[in-house]
């Protein structure tokens, strides 16, 4: 098998010591900074962190495995210093034909945010346009206005040019309990400073950078614990620069939680090549599978749903690494399967759908509803790629079906009957999941929950339950600055129940402490350990 794959033969105890997922293609990639980053496969990050805790808490003496590849999208700003100006009238152009695009394709545009709302806020900004701006300064107008659409896939992007003119932040960051700590330190000395907790950047406090940047996220429904992690671990070090600007150096005030000793730490800005290089390297394998032979359980760790992963310089493929994975499970006969998709930010929509193949023994149609906003195109779509986008779905006149306002598709890969995989697992399904778990990660675990499969663990996921809008986007590029939006065609719908813009709520809500974070310890798997046992006992 083409995985990291460890046979485990320990005792209980020494599990549970302490008491215990491109581009869009038919994908569902959570756009979690408003942007595309791209997708990197490298080794395991030098902390401890969600991707490599599961290990630690089966293995503790031995090799970790590598695990997650983390799905992210990016994108990048500068300061607008040096940069050209854009004349009142076509800043004024590009927001109108921003507005009239997204009013005309998007398919759940006034889901969360009321028409009234919008519009009340669009034509505040528009006043605002008073003067010559930037690409950055116009960005900074309109991208909150785009978050506040509050679907994760609506994505808003500067001109690639500004890759090359930025200085980043050079760390990656995490966010416990509303604190931000450094998880990752790109600069000269690497295994300086991880565990920190930030507490001001260049004299700005985190409680003023966090307050100033969140409103550029774009996130679906109401979730704000969700939202204000999306602006820490998605891409803090962008959402900084375009917001404070960049810098040559950057002044760092830091607290040690061990001691609660502060410290000032100043560190070189780095480009955005050399950022992306290292975040690549600070990114693992995205799937693993580990059995737990004490348990009768297999720990399947799932980073992303794209369809390949490189490993070693070989692509590796979603498909057979499944296939695999359950002809093993089939034939050692495990009872118990634990799914870890924790800061899985999605992929493609076919993959959720050929996981829970391998998890039922019935016939089942994934996806509810399709809906689109219109079948015409976009008044404005010499500024588009409408008719690329199109390619991919077939909004031929006898696949849709008019409804109110709009439309339904009738046929879609998703919404067809789809038979179980062979060696489908029948046991014990646990689905671990946190505030990072998304997109078609996300659609998959509300299935999970909506068909009462398994039990859920962790903290409450970052898209609606229900479901979100998503697919093939149109990408429009405004005239004038160049700034790229990404438009969703078609809203899915995946499960029933309450439509409160709310993720799926786990059955045991479960989170991590900072020292069990930057420990060797994994709280959540600890603790589905520690179910599983007792529910294996009271079997017996």
């Amino acid at each position: 098998m083409d995985t990291d794959k460890t046979e485990e033969h320990q005792p209980l105890t020494s599990v549970c010591r302490n008491g215990g997922l491109t581009c869009f293609n038919d994908s569902l990639v959570l756009n979690r900074s408003a942007v595309l980053r791209l997708n990197f496969c490298a080794k395991n990050p030098p902390l401890r962190q969600a991707e490599k805790r599961w290990q630690q808490a089966f293995q503790r003496d031995s090799a970790m495995n590598k695990v997650l590849i983390l799905i992210l999208f990016t994108w990048t700003t500068t300061t607008g210093q040096g940069l050209r100006k854009i004349s009142i009238d076509e800043l004024v152009n590009d927001f109108k034909i921003l507005k009239t695009t997204i009013q005309e394709i998007h398919p759940d545009l006034y889901r969360y945010t009321s028409k009234a709302v919008l519009d009340g806020e669009f034509d505040s900004l528009l006043r605002t346009i008073n003067t010559e701006l930037t690409e950055v300064e116009f960005y900074q107008k309109i991208a909150p206005w785009v978050a506040l659409i509050k679907n994760g896939h609506t994505a808003i992007r500067l001109p690639d040019s500004y890759y090359n003119q930025i200085t980043l932040l050079p760390l990656r960051v995490v966010e416990i309990d509303k604190r931000i700590y450094i998880k990752t330190n790109f600069s000269d000395n690497a295994s300086e400073l991880v565990g920190y907790e930030l507490i001001r950047v260049n004299d700005i406090s985190i409680k003023d950078i966090m307050r100033k940047i969140t409103p550029y996220v774009s996130l679906d429904g109401f979730n704000e614990d969700a939202k204000y992690k999306a602006a820490v671990e998605d891409d803090f070090a962008y959402y900084y620069s375009y917001v404070f600007g960049q810098s040559e150096y950057f002044e760092l005030e830091l607290k040690n939680p061990r001691d609660q000793k502060e410290i000032r730490k100043k560190l070189k800005g780095i480009s955005n090549t050399e950022f992306n290089l290292k975040y690549s390297q600070d990114t693992p394998f995205p799937w693993t599978i580990k059995k737990v032979d004490t348990l009768n359980a297999v720990l399947l760790r799932i980073g992303s749903l794209n369809n390949l992963a490189n490993k070693e310089g070989k692509q590796i493929s979603f498909k057979s690494f499944l296939k695999q994975t359950f002809d093993e499970i089939k034939e050692q006969k495990v009872e118990n399967l634990i799914i870890d998709l924790r800061n899985n930010g999605g992929g493609e929509l076919k993959n959720s759908i050929l996981l829970y193949s391998y998890l039922t023994d019935s016939p089942f149609q994934f996806t509810k509803e399709i809906e689109i906003a219109t079948v015409s195109p976009p008044t404005y779509i010499q500024y588009t790629d409408y008719t690329k986008a199109l390619k991919f779905d077939s909004f031929e006149p006898k696949n849709v079906i008019r409804r109110d306002t709009s439309f339904i598709l009738a046929k879609h890969f998703s919404m067809e009957t789809n038979k179980p995989s062979n060696n489908s697992f029948s046991g014990s399904l646990y689905v671990i999941i946190n505030g990072q778990t998304g997109s078609s990660a996300g659609s998959f675990t509300a299935y999970v929950r909506n068909e009462k499969r398994g039990k859920i663990i962790g903290e409450e996921n970052r898209d609606n339950y229900t479901g979100f809008s998503a697919g093939v986007p149109v990408t429009l590029t405004l005239p004038s600055s160049n700034i790229r939006v990404y438009i969703p065609l078609r809203k899915f719908t995946y499960a029933t129940g309450d439509d409160n813009g709310m993720g799926v709520t786990p059955d045991y809500p479960v989170k991590a402490s900072y020292s069990d974070y930057f420990s060797v310890s994994d709280t959540e798997i600890e603790f589905v350990a520690t179910l599983v046992d007792r529910i294996n006992r009271t079997s017996n």
